[in-house]
């Protein structure tokens, strides 16, 4: 380097010396301005702000234009720390939340303030298994949008439950499930086809730690009926004395893919049936819900004859004679096992007759009185009829001895006249 080579950089080095001394070198005497400091977390906790790891670190670092003197920190409201110099690094372990506040001092012995605060959240443990399992392990259901529910289970950690994982699969290795998502609630309802399946679900914390899989349940979904036949139409007589019959039956034949729950008839065998005909629907459940009905008609048919009145005469006396030709006939006590329906009677000569079975008078008849339009033996005949159509045989009374013939005049007077 040439002498005037030499010259020329001691002039321009001593500019740049004065000039720095000029901006700088007085300056820190009169700092007032504090340090400013930041902090990273490692590893970096995740969205919602937890770590699943311990354990973690805190890294404080502090710039000042005249420098750092320390940094200063407290853990979880504890004793003081101080680390002479411009980074510092604050280990964390234990589940729970913990604060971390620090500040920086520069070489004027200026604080940062306010303080900062860090907040570090650490959850290592995994939720515990979902409980309270609905439905039932092997349910079987014509429901194709069943609910698959459970309970909250309990996040020792403390981060608590962000959501829950679920899977049904119609293997039970879960191989390659079918439905596979996630939800925030506590039950889910897939839509589902007809077959039988397996679900469960594990519970996800806020940290990220995933609990355990419920073990796999089993859930059959059947909307296919059951098939039902009924028995033959039944018809029966009446009991005797009674309206009806007591009617029993072989109960009907039912099938089904996943198995027969109940079959009800209604009304059941056993049962006492009216007079008439009565339709029995007999109903098959399967294990599903699923429903189907088939019927048949029971028939019970009246073959009980009611039984006559008691008739008598208030006017007359039977086989005795009588100048009086109006009979007074009384009819009282009529009874069936079904109701009376009416009678047909007749008045005449003869002391024996044979109905027509033609109804003349209703159930509520109770006598009259029957005129003798010629003198001799005269008959009362009656005959009663049920509801149901049965007559009883003919019941007669008589023979009322009516004479309404006057005496003839003697004949052959003797003396004779004018004797």
């Amino acid at each position: 380097m040439t002498i005037r080579n030499a010259l020329t950089f001691f002039l321009m080095l001593t500019i740049l010396v004065t000039g720095w001394l000029m901006v700088y070198g007085d300056s820190c005497d009169d700092d007032t301005t504090p340090p400013v400091s930041s902090h990273t977390i490692t590893p970096s906790p995740n969205s919602a702000g937890w770590n699943d790891s311990d354990p973690v670190t805190l890294d404080i670092t502090a710039a000042d234009n005249c420098g750092v003197e320390s940094i200063h920190c407290i853990l979880d409201g504890g004793a003081e720390e101080t680390v002479s110099a411009a980074t510092a690094a604050v280990t964390v372990s234990g589940e729970g939340v913990h604060t971390v506040e620090y500040w920086a001092i520069d070489n004027a012995e200026n604080v940062e303030t306010p303080h900062n605060t860090a907040t570090i959240k650490i959850d290592k443990t995994p939720p515990e298994v979902p409980e309270n399992i609905a439905p039932a392990d092997g349910a079987v259901t014509n429901d194709t949008t069943p609910t698959l529910s459970w309970s909250a289970p309990n996040d020792a950690g403390g981060s608590g439950i962000k959501n829950y994982r679920y899977q049904v699969d119609d293997d039970p290795d879960f191989s390659s499930p079918l439905k596979n998502g996630y939800t925030t609630n506590t039950h889910y309802t897939p839509t589902l086809s007809d077959g039988v399946y397996y679900w469960r679900v594990r519970a996800r914390d806020n940290a990220g730690n995933n609990g355990d899989w419920t073990a796999g349940r089993q859930i059959v979904i059947d909307t296919e009926p059951p098939q039902i036949t009924c028995p033959a139409d039944i018809t029966v007589d009446n009991d005797p004395g009674a309206c009806s019959a007591v009617v029993t039956w072989s109960a009907p034949t039912a099938m089904d893919n996943v198995g027969v729950a109940s079959v009800i008839c209604d009304p059941p065998s056993g049962s006492a049936f009216p007079v008439g005909t009565t339709t029995v629907t007999c109903t098959a459940t399967d294990l599903a819900g699923n429903t189907a009905e088939c019927s048949f008609e029971v028939t019970v048919i009246d073959v009980e004859p009611p039984t006559d009145p008691v008739i008598t005469s208030p006017s007359h006396v039977v086989g005795e004679w009588s100048n009086d030709p109006e009979v007074e006939i009384q009819a009282s006590g009529a009874s069936d096992n079904c109701g009376v329906d009416g009678f047909e009677y007749a008045w005449n000569h003869t002391p024996s007759w044979t109905p027509s079975h033609i109804k003349m008078a209703e159930e509520t008849w109770s006598g009259g009185t029957f005129t003798a339009i010629s003198s001799g033996d005269w008959y009362f005949h009656l005959a009663t009829v049920d509801t149901a159509g049965n007559w009883t045989s003919t019941m007669h009374i008589g023979p009322f001895k009516i004479d309404i013939d006057k005496p003839g005049v003697p004949g052959n007077p003797t003396p004779p006249d004018g004797t």
